[in-house]
């Protein structure tokens, strides 16, 4: 990670309202937030394999094991996005109200991802317990939902930070 915080970082406004920033400051950010991507996908990859194979014989040790990932790398990453990489995205283009709304959006639907993410854990140590109350197509469409969902937000905010990146170009 960074070894330097964003917050220090030397942005210097610009007479168009942008601010220029050191490429080398930034890039050891944006490194960062593609392994984390890297990982979540990962993840959503495990979870389709399991919603896959939820009404074969599955092993409950995949799904123990796939419940205690999410939370920590949900945290882990959101952490990074919410002291790293939006305050670099909204100093970037401070003068840009639909970049910022954006950005708001992204940390709004962190909130919705981790309510998800908790609700799949649930179900997932239940299952790899043995005290499972749920369909088979419903723990299916659930991890479903989760991971495409969670696919979808990498997506939005890997579009978000390159047309933040293009403007400082």
């Amino acid at each position: 990670m960074c070894e330097q915080g964003i917050y220090s970082l030397n942005f210097r406004p610009e007479e168009n309202g942008m601010y220029s920033v050191d490429a080398g400051l930034v890039k050891p950010v944006i490194y960062e937030f593609e392994q984390l991507c890297l990982q979540q996908l990962v993840l959503c990859k495990a979870l389709e394999d399991l919603a896959d194979r939820i009404g074969a014989a599955m092993d409950g040790q995949c799904c123990l094991q796939a419940a205690r990932a999410i939370g920590p790398l949900m945290r882990r990453v959101h952490l990074f996005e919410e002291q790293q990489l939006f305050p670099l995205m909204q100093r970037i283009i401070a003068s840009d109200q639909g970049f910022a709304r954006s950005v708001d959006q992204l940390k709004f639907e962190h909130y919705e991802d981790e309510c998800f993410a908790e609700e799949v854990f649930e179900v997932l140590m239940d299952f790899g317990r043995g005290t499972n109350r749920m369909s088979h197509d419903a723990i299916g469409y659930l991890l479903r939902g989760f991971f495409m969902s969670l696919r979808r937000h990498i997506a939005f905010e890997r579009e978000v930070l390159r047309s933040g990146l293009t403007r400082l170009e």
